[in-house]
């Protein structure tokens, strides 16, 4: 059971994410967080992906928010963000049919994965690999041994919902399907 005091920390000002919209304009409606993390190595760095598929970083741990690479485009909403836990600079998020990672931090992203109907829910970077990703989707496991360069499906046909590693050993993975 978790109690204490909560305290609402943010992102705050969300954007309204439309190619046609110039200048990401603050979204003139409420936007919901759909996925955020927290870096092991370093708990004053957190990640919050929006439902309007904005990303916003805070390296304060939660006192300011910004939204990072807003040039770039994710696609829809960002349903999952993850760090390494070896390295906080090394970070993907998954949107729609696609899977993005950054090394640096979030300066820069690249696509790794394009799957129809892949509607990732969650990913898992390996503890002391983070070369090493798993992908729990609408079409199966992914999972890649290079950073995302080149991906392998397991568990094609069944929807994966969230996948884990084993706490004392990273060889056993559980997927709930």
């Amino acid at each position: 059971v978790v109690a204490g005091n909560w305290t609402h920390v943010g992102p705050k000002e969300t954007f309204w994410r439309e190619e046609h919209r110039p200048g990401q304009p603050v979204a003139p409606w409420q936007v919901n967080v759909y996925s955020f993390d927290i870096a092991a190595t370093n708990p004053t760095v957190l990640y919050a992906g929006t439902e309007t598929g904005a990303l916003f970083k805070t390296n304060n741990k939660g006192v300011s928010w910004e939204m990072i690479a807003p040039e770039f485009r994710f696609g829809s909403s960002l349903r999952e963000v993850a760090i390494a836990p070896s390295n906080p600079a090394i970070v993907m998020v998954s949107s729609g049919n696609s899977l993005f990672r950054t090394i640096d931090g979030g300066s820069s992203w690249s696509n790794v994965l394009t799957v129809n109907n892949l509607n990732c829910d969650h990913l898992e970077i390996d503890p002391f690999s983070p070369q090493i990703v798993l992908a729990a989707s609408g079409e199966g496991l992914y999972q890649t041994a290079n950073g995302g360069s080149s991906w392998s499906q397991s568990l094609a046909g069944h929807r994966v919902y969230s996948v884990d590693y084993k706490a004392d050993d990273p060889s056993v993975v559980f997927a709930l399907t």
